[in-house]
């Protein structure tokens, strides 16, 4: 094979392999993201419950 394919081969196996990593971190971010939400989703409504409680009594 000519060196200019090698180069080539190697840039779109490099390139894919950038936009693996780069798809798996923002799947990671998205994840914790979202979690971290719900954690504080949670929060609020156990808040909110205990607000409504105390305004009933």
């Amino acid at each position: 094979m000519p060196d200019e394919w090698m180069f080539a081969a190697a840039m779109i196996v490099f390139w894919a392999v950038v936009c693996v990593v780069v798809f798996v971190v923002g799947v990671i971010i998205l994840l914790d993201v979202s979690t971290l939400l719900k954690l504080k989703i949670k929060q609020n409504q156990v808040k909110l419950n205990a607000m409504i409680k105390d305004q009933k009594s």
